[in-house]
């Protein structure tokens, strides 16, 4: 720390805001969202706490940066990995493996309406919905570049549906000690929840239904234009 010197040019700024990210990270990973500080994060990314502040408004504004920041990274991951020909179910799969091998990302989810969409501004709050968005979008084009009989629309809305099974989902199967403790009693075997295998099952079970639910109105429009009308 006393070896700090301050970021005057963009390249410097552009670093020091990088750094900063990597140190949110890395303590999110160490200690889990509530246990995140600001005063953590600018210790292990070697600045001041102040200095912080130059670059995101609060600790939420840090950590809504790691989610874009990560969710980039699970974009370029899931066009990696989908290939066509696809069936549904490898789609699906893909799509969810991405989720299930980034549990920061999932945490994140599950904090962002509750948690840390309440301490930003509104300009900050369009700035991070902005991001997400345009992530959201490029992930409905790789999903209907495999996808093909799944219509535009509904592609969002699966995608939409899809990222809230996600935000309840993982806390119910990521719990504390005590809960884990209750859990491990036979009598509640039936509430234990294994993420990755449930998931899994699940967003199958959401793309099958989107997909079947667009197939009428493919048909009544075929019917249409086989009839000439």
């Amino acid at each position: 720390m006393k070896n700090f010197v301050r970021a005057r040019s963009q390249e410097a700024k552009a670093e020091r805001q990088a750094d900063i990210l990597s140190a949110a990270a890395a303590e999110l990973d160490a200690h889990g969202c509530k246990g995140v500080t600001l005063k953590g994060i600018a210790f292990r990314a070697g600045v001041v706490k102040s200095n912080v502040y130059r670059y995101f408004e609060s600790r939420e504004h840090v950590l809504l940066n790691v989610l874009i920041s990560d969710l980039a990274k699970q974009n370029d991951e899931f066009r990696r990995d989908c290939v066509a020909p696809m069936s549904i179910d490898a789609v699906a799969d893909t799509l969810s493996e991405c989720y299930a091998r980034n549990p920061r990302v999932c945490t994140l989810i599950s904090e962002l309406a509750p948690t840390l969409e309440t301490n930003i501004s509104v300009e900050a709050c369009v700035a991070v919905k902005r991001e997400i968005l345009e992530l959201f979008m490029a992930t409905a084009q790789t999903l209907l570049e495999v996808v093909p009989q799944l219509p535009a629309e509904r592609a969002s809305a699966f995608l939409q549906a899809h990222f809230c099974m996600i935000a309840g989902m993982w806390p119910v199967a990521n719990f504390n000690e005590d809960v884990a403790k209750v859990l491990a009693m036979p009598e509640f075997e039936l509430m234990r929840l294994d993420f990755a295998p449930v998931l899994r099952t699940a967003t199958r079970a959401l793309l099958h239904g989107y997909v079947k639910a667009a197939e009428p109105a493919r048909t009544a429009v075929s019917r249409r234009c086989g009839s000439g009308t």
